[in-house]
């Protein structure tokens, strides 16, 4: 998967032609913040437990950029679990990525 290779430009080429299709700002959330793979991991998932610092920023700017509220970005993005109950915040402390948690 793209964030686990911290594949940043295609992910941005990702994000641009969902914007051309002009997705509605909640199938944009859907697609890219809440859809989970294997393992129930999001891609925020991947991205903090590989330490992919520069792909989590990308993600947190697009965050903004829909205006996800603050307890939308806490419950369904940063607190979510994936089928082993990690969520971001472990899987970044468990592999000692403190740039992640910082």
């Amino acid at each position: 998967m793209i964030a686990e290779r911290d594949h940043v430009e295609l992910l941005e080429k990702l994000w641009g032609w969902a914007k051309e299709l002009q997705l509605k700002p909640g199938e944009l959330i859907n697609m890219v913040f809440l859809s989970k793979g294997e393992y129930g991991k999001t891609v925020w998932h991947m991205a903090a437990e590989r330490g992919h610092v520069e792909m989590l920023e990308k993600l947190w700017g697009w965050a903004k950029e829909l205006q996800l509220n603050p307890g939308e970005l806490s419950n369904e993005v940063l607190l979510s679990k994936g089928d082993y109950r990690e969520t971001v915040w472990h899987m970044a402390a468990e592999r000692g990525h403190v740039e992640i948690l910082e």
